[in-house]
Order: structure tokens, then C-alpha cells, then sequence
């Protein structure tokens, strides 16, 4: 298995577990390194993401996270798990786009894989954004089929197409 398949596993492990000792605990997660046999222990890699918009009526909405040396990053909420890899820098916003679920609320949880030397690397975990608010988004919308009567039809014959209310 490639190195950056198994860290992009371990970086969702990781993730997850955070998401699921958070909810059920009550304990916010921080961040944190897991290190290899690699030392001396680095600088921490600056790791932000950008306000959230909540409440919101639409099924999707892009996170855009800052990394240092990073090489992976995730983002984990109640609907699921999103996951991009590249090389990312501290300067460079990095969109991830994420689904929200119907009337539900989503705390979401961003970790990212640092890669501070060849083979050497250690994970961050955000659940603020960079002003130290909650990753939280409240979907708001009740999922609800419109009718449409398309044109050139005629009258009487509704279609039901896949149109959502949001």
C-alpha cells in the first residue's frame, strides 16, 4: 500500500476517533502529534480554517483550511468524511467541500498530515476555526420535492423532477 494511502487512512482513523470522543465525552479534541521513530520533535505547522456559515439551507458547503507542509487533509462531520492530498502550504487555502445532512446539526472535525522530513510526519486536529469559533453547521432545510409544470406541456400534467426546496 502507497505511504500516502496508508496516512491518508490513519488521518480518517484519526479523525473519526476524535469526532466520536468529542461527541460522546464532551471533550473537545486539540491537536496533537503522533510521531513516528523520527526526531528531533519539529515546530508545529500553522493549521487554519476559515469560518463556517451557519445556519444553512443548502446539502453542501466548501471548508477552506490553511496548512504548513501538509500533505493530507481531512474534514469528518456526522454526514461523512472528505479527504484531499497534495502539497499544501501555509499560504494556500485548500477548499473541501463537505455534505451536510437534512436538519442536522455537524460538528466538524479537520485533520491534517504533516510532512516534516521524508517518511516523518504528525497529524493536527482542528474543531475551531481560526477565530476560535465552534465547526459547527445547523442544516436547516426540510428536504421537500416542487412541483414543476414545464413549458410547451400541456395543462394539467405536473412533473416532479429532481428539484429540492432549499
Amino acid at each position: 500500500m502507497l505511504t500516502k494511502q496508508r496516512l491518508l487512512r490513519l488521518a480518517i482513523l484519526i479523525a473519526l476517533t476524535l469526532l466520536f470522543v468529542s461527541l460522546f465525552t464532551g471533550q473537545p479534541a486539540t491537536a496533537t502529534h503522533s510521531l513516528d521513530a523520527c526526531s528531533p520533535l519539529p515546530t508545529p505547522e500553522p493549521m487554519d480554517v476559515d469560518p463556517v456559515t451557519s445556519p444553512t439551507r443548502l446539502f453542501k458547503q466548501t471548508l477552506h483550511v490553511r496548512l504548513g507542509n501538509g500533505i493530507i487533509i481531512v474534514a469528518s462531520s456526522e454526514a461523512g468524511t472528505a479527504a484531499v492530498t497534495g502539497n499544501f502550504t501555509s499560504s494556500t487555502s485548500v477548499p473541501i467541500t463537505i455534505t451536510l445532512l437534512p436538519r442536522v446539526t455537524h460538528h466538524i472535525v479537520v485533520t491534517g498530515v504533516v510532512e516534516w522530513a521524508p517518511t516523518c510526519d504528525y497529524v493536527l486536529t482542528r474543531t475551531t476555526d481560526k477565530y476560535g469559533a465552534p465547526l459547527t453547521i445547523v442544516q436547516e432545510s426540510d428536504q421537500t420535492f416542487l412541483p414543476v409544470v414545464l413549458a410547451g406541456q400541456k395543462p394539467g400534467k405536473i412533473f416532479l423532477p429532481l428539484l429540492w426546496r432549499s
